[in-house]
């Protein structure tokens, strides 16, 4: 299930899944933030893993549009935690 979370003036639109189990990271659960933006081609689309801030998934963001979605990431991190807290209980 996709939370929405918000959108910006260029048209990319953000949103999170709820936490879900990951043994693999510390806390013992992931959640994934989605980025997506419609193009003249049909989308783009980005998903990010939190808390590590990895990418997990990039089909047609350029490097450079990447280090930008980073920088969003950096900054509503941790809004988006607290977010998925409410959402998963």
């Amino acid at each position: 299930m996709l939370f929405p979370y918000g959108s910006f003036r260029n048209g990319l639109v953000m949103s999170y899944t709820p936490w879900r189990k990951n043994d693999k990271v510390a806390g013992g659960k992931s959640m994934k933030v989605n980025f997506e933006q419609r193009t003249k081609q049909g989308h783009k689309v980005a998903i990010y893993d939190l808390p590590t801030k990895g990418l997990v998934y990039n089909l047609g963001f350029t490097s450079l549009e990447q280090s930008r979605l980073r920088k969003i990431i950096n900054q509503y991190a941790d809004d988006l935690m607290k977010q998925a807290d409410q959402n998963s209980n």
